[in-house]
């Protein structure tokens, strides 16, 4: 491809994401409380400018699947990979609901019938009056569990015709006293008890935590039957693994947490009141979100989905749950024309750590392995030498979707970090594997948080799009520069980022940290 071509590629995808409003709240980017969700548009715009309609799509960090659901959109076959049994989870469910999709809703309003069967006694008051919430006062403190649940209120609401109106507070806290029945449920077929938590104050996991500590009793036992039927023999495999994404989307919903359960945050909760929601409340709500999702998938009822290991000719995705070390291995079939993914940040959240919740709870393996090629610098003391490795494996990630690109394609990072030494590694990693970095875009958040609005000087509020190329372009600085009118805090401190990049003097010297701190006032 002609180099003036590849340049005018990128001016256009500059242009044109200037003018677009970052979108994150798609259908189904709601589907699930997976992290960092990153815009769909925004993904569109540079698949758009960077592929052509079947054009190969990598992203070897996929998540919750975004970048697939993009590419679909535009007619791109795609390849998704992440380490976290989790995102491949999601993702592969996602898909299927839109494969099958009344098949999908007939299995799911049959799984939540039964659920509400076996569960609803747990939290009836009265008639047709069941428990809708119960709030607590917490007595003690949450480190090894050493705390109480003492009830202060119970909201119900009546259930009728799969309608839940007529909300109440009820004069005397109800708390029901648990059936002897029900007791089996305590430890099975999941045991929440002897299910132990990585130590990490930073994520809100005190010393000595298990998931027993972030459910009720009555939750906790609604969970346990709820995989009871999901792994119901009866069930194809494809049946138990929609029940079972439907109780995945539910977990953040049924642990205690504040009273709006507002925290995207599986473990942080508040140290003195709880708040803990009937689960078939939640399935329900939980239902519509899938139908809206199934509706939005509707024109993907083509799909079809394969294992990594095929070769990407006739299905339009790609699957598999790996490292992107690993990827390395399938460098000679891959050959994607772009790469579009969101590498982990030196301070982002381990999410190993952070999908612990979900991946016992549903029984997705984990390695000892996966941790040790998670790139992530974690509070957690036991992951020290994980945290040492981040600017290694950070090189390395670069390294792999270097060589498995295909020639003259695109590499493009979501990338924002204060760290220079970070930046030094994409640096030295891009130079190493005669990558050209041709420009870093700025990109600004949907949303601006609260401590964005209060201290704007302190906050990066968005993301950089670093753009690779192994195409033939020189001194690609001459063509891509930054206006003089961009004034905001975060566009000089793109600025920054972009100047030391571009001009190669990326060593982390003290004119480069003197002018990161002016930016950055700690």
């Amino acid at each position: 491809m002609h180099k003036l071509k590849l340049e005018e590629r990128v001016k256009s995808l500059r242009r044109e994401l200037r003018q677009t409003i970052p979108l994150h709240d798609t259908p189904i980017g709601m589907l699930h409380p997976y992290w960092a969700r990153k815009p769909m548009n925004i993904l569109e715009v540079v698949i758009k400018n960077l592929s052509k309609q079947g054009d190969i799509i990598l992203d070897p960090f996929m998540g919750s699947g975004t970048t697939i659901f993009a590419g679909l959109t535009l007619k791109r076959k795609v390849i998704g990979t992440d380490l976290n049994p989790l995102s491949y989870f999601i993702v592969n469910q996602i898909l299927n609901l839109g494969i099958s999709p009344k098949e999908n809703l007939d299995t799911l309003n049959v799984f939540i019938k039964k659920a509400e069967e076996k569960i609803l006694p747990l939290f009836l008051i009265n008639g047709n009056r069941y428990v809708e919430r119960e709030r607590y006062d917490v007595i003690g403190d949450f480190e090894n569990g050493s705390f109480t649940l003492s009830l202060k209120e119970t909201v119900s609401k009546v259930y009728k015709q799969e309608k839940w109106t007529g909300r109440k507070i009820e004069n005397t806290p109800n708390n029901i006293i648990i059936h002897k029945k029900y007791w089996k449920y305590r430890n099975s077929p999941f045991n929440f008890s002897k299910s132990k938590l990585v130590y990490n104050s930073r994520i809100a996991v005190p010393e000595g935590a298990t998931l027993a500590h972030f459910f009720s009793d009555k939750n906790l036992i609604s969970i346990n039957i709820l995989l009871e039927l999901a792994n119901d023999a009866k069930l194809t495999q494809s049946q138990s693994g929609i029940c079972r994404f439907l109780i995945s989307s539910s977990l953040p919903l049924l642990r205690l947490s504040d009273k709006k359960a507002s925290s995207q945050w599986p473990y942080w909760r508040p140290k003195t009141d709880l708040t803990s929601r009937n689960p078939i409340v939640v399935l329900h709500d939980r239902l519509k979100s899938i139908k809206e999702a199934i509706a939005w998938l509707s024109a993907y009822n083509e799909i079809t989905i394969e294992p990594l290991s095929y070769n990407l000719t006739k299905p339009k995705v790609r699957l598999g749950q790996l490292a992107i070390q690993n990827l390395i291995e399938l460098k000679a079939t891959l050959k994607p024309k772009l790469i579009l993914t969101d590498p982990p940040y030196y301070d982002h959240i381990p999410y190993l750590e952070y999908s612990a919740l979900w991946n016992m709870i549903l029984g997705l393996p984990i390695a000892k392995k996966d941790f040790e090629h998670e790139i992530v610098h974690s509070d957690s003391p036991i992951r020290k030498k994980d945290s040492e490795a981040y600017l290694v494996r950070l090189k390395d990630a670069l390294s792999v979707c270097a060589q498995v690109l295909a020639r003259d394609g695109f590499i493009v990072w979501f990338y924002q970090d204060q760290e220079l030494e970070s930046w030094n590694s994409i640096y030295q990693a891009a130079k190493a594997n005669k990558l050209a970095i041709i420009d870093i875009i700025p990109i600004k958040k949907q949303r601006r948080s609260i401590k964005t609005v209060t201290s704007p000087d302190k906050t990066l509020d968005g993301d950089l799009l670093v753009v690779f190329t192994n195409g033939n372009i020189n001194n690609s600085k001459k063509y891509f520069r930054y206006s003089k009118k961009d004034k905001t805090y975060f566009e000089k401190y793109a600025t920054l980022i972009k100047s030391i990049m571009l001009d190669g003097s990326i060593s982390v010297c003290s004119k480069s940290n003197k002018r990161m701190k002016q930016l950055i006032k700690f």
